[in-house]
């Protein structure tokens, strides 16, 4: 058996299911729109120097958002750090050095001062979106 990756994963759906729908709250897609749109992403992380080995937390609830970045950080050899949303302000501090993060994604409703004020980070912007804000520049259209 060929062992595959993550991302691997969602092109073979893709490739076998393309009109198969994704339903996240009002946003509707496909596994092929899901497939696009997380490969302009991956090709927007590589734009921002988000690479093979790049620590990259992210914190949001399950989402279609979420899904995106989590397959294109794998498009990309990233090194993805899940970060619990329910943690208290000085345990997420904690957690995001001891993990050494070099990039945060955090999701809309999941947004910490305390966090933004360390490290860069993006932040999900707009209902049912694909678009990032990095520190007030879109990383992907919509």
């Amino acid at each position: 058996m060929t062992p595959i990756t993550v991302h691997e994963i969602l092109a073979d759906a893709a490739y076998r299911h393309p009109l198969t729908p994704i339903i996240s709250g009002e946003t509707r897609l496909t596994y092929s729109s899901l497939y696009e749109r997380t490969v302009q992403m991956a090709e927007s992380l590589t734009r921002l120097g988000i690479a093979r080995g790049t620590v990259v937390g992210v914190r949001d609830v399950n989402s279609h958002r979420h899904m995106e970045v989590r397959y294109a950080l794998s498009m990309v050899d990233a090194v993805t750090h899940s970060i619990n949303f329910r943690l208290p302000e000085t345990d997420l501090l904690w957690t995001v050095h001891h993990a050494r993060d070099e990039w945060l994604f955090l999701g809309r409703d999941l947004k910490s001062k305390a966090i933004r004020s360390r490290r860069p980070y993006a932040m999900w912007c707009g209902c049912g979106m694909a678009s990032a804000r990095v520190m007030g520049t879109t990383i992907m259209p919509s």
